[in-house]
């Protein structure tokens, strides 16, 4: 009989306490722990009773449930950036910074570990070990990734003394660091900021109904953030196999709007425990929003990144490839507000309920579309600041 068993009378009380980082379904000895998607979309760990021995490994590791001050945390010091390689930073998300990083591994013998999309568009973490497969992991996905069993796999690297990028969201690199129980000289651990994780489950309603709108054609490339109009102008783009392209503002997608918006995002999102400037990580990278409040010179709306470091060898890595960038430092204040979402937990929007109400009655993307409408204030007020940013 498989039910929440000793972990689920721990977690599932208020599922605000499960990031669905999967560590505990990797630690348990007796592999009696399942990661299984609820009605929102979700994933969430269950216990197989009957191969249970109650042993805790799973209460005692898990990020959410425990204070894990063993963890070196800290803060040394912020900048912003970008790659001089204007081709790879196109393609990116952001500044670009991720890929030199990256790429300076591999050269070194290393692996890359990310987030990436299988042949049915779902996001989970591979591993990467050719510079060539890098784009794999480049560009946000605004979907949860599914860790899978990378956890086990990155330590198999590490115990062989091989050198080790693993990439992922601050609840991820929390998780990865109470798994290895020490810390590795050959990991260097970089995490992104984040606004929340979405739903897989919505994401593949939301593919479903693109599809329908578009003939039914197979998908070749998405982009979350296609810079095609300039990075602050950032769309979603979908490429199918007739070399035709869907492509809208993240502002008019509906399913930007949907990320955006805080409607369907997971509980844990909600109170966030790993948002402080002072992580497990030893690099924090992100979007340089509010550039032109700071410096405009670089801003040429091609990308521009937050770099945010964490330990000395983060920094080492960072002056490593430092010939590669433009970077400037700055006070963490200044690139990344105390304020903004990055810094603090993003609220719950009052829509949130009966929005998966309508999503699993309906079973279709096409039913919540009421729910992502804005009221015609928000419209006035973007339209007046793309005028101001226009005129500056």
């Amino acid at each position: 009989m498989k039910n929440v068993g000793f972990l689920g009378n721990e977690t599932f009380k208020d599922k605000q306490r499960c990031c669905g980082c999967s560590s505990c379904k990797q630690l348990c000895p007796k592999h009696c722990i399942e990661m299984v998607y609820d009605s929102e979309g979700f994933f969430y760990p269950v216990v197989d009773n009957t191969k249970c021995i109650k042993c805790g490994i799973c209460i005692k590791n898990c990020p959410l449930i425990n204070n894990h001050n063993e963890i070196n945390k800290s803060f040394i010091n912020s900048y912003i950036g970008l790659y001089k390689n204007e081709r790879i930073r196109i393609n990116s998300s952001s500044g670009g910074i991720f890929y030199p990083l990256a790429k300076h591994v591999i050269e070194r013998g290393g692996v890359v570990f990310g987030a990436a999309f299988d042949d049915n568009w779902n996001v989970h973490h591979v591993c990467v070990t050719k510079i060539e497969e890098l784009k794999k992991i480049m560009g946000s996905k605004y979907v949860q990734s599914n860790i899978g069993d990378t956890f086990i796999e990155c330590k198999k690297y590490l115990d062989k003394n091989v050198l080790v990028l693993f990439s992922g969201v601050a609840c991820q690199i929390e998780a990865l660091k109470i798994f290895l129980k020490k810390d590795y000289d050959n990991l260097i651990s970089v995490d992104v900021l984040c606004h929340g994780v979405p739903s897989p489950k919505v994401w593949q309603m939301y593919l479903s109904y693109i599809r329908r709108n578009n003939n039914d054609k197979s998908i070749t490339t998405i982009e979350f953030r296609n810079k095609t109009l300039g990075w602050s102008d950032y769309g979603m783009s979908i490429e199918f196999d007739d070399n035709s392209i869907f492509f809208e503002k993240h502002y008019n997608n509906l399913y930007s709007k949907y990320f955006l918006q805080n409607i369907g995002l997971r509980p844990s999102c909600h109170n966030c425990h790993f948002k402080s400037l002072s992580r497990s990580s030893d690099i924090t990278l992100g979007d340089a929003w509010g550039i032109d409040n700071y410096n405009k010179s670089f801003n040429d709306e091609k990308g521009t990144s937050v770099i945010l470091i964490h330990t000395n060898k983060g920094m080492n890595i960072l002056n490593d490839i430092s010939d590669y960038l433009n970077l400037k430092e700055y006070p963490v204040d200044t690139i990344l507000p105390p304020m903004s979402d990055s810094r603090k937990s993003v609220s719950i929007n009052k829509k949130r309920n009966n929005f998966f109400k309508t999503l699993n009655k309906k079973n279709n993307f096409e039913s919540i579309i009421k729910h992502l409408k804005q009221p015609l204030i928000y419209k006035i007020l973007r339209k007046i600041k793309h005028i101001f940013i226009n005129n500056k």
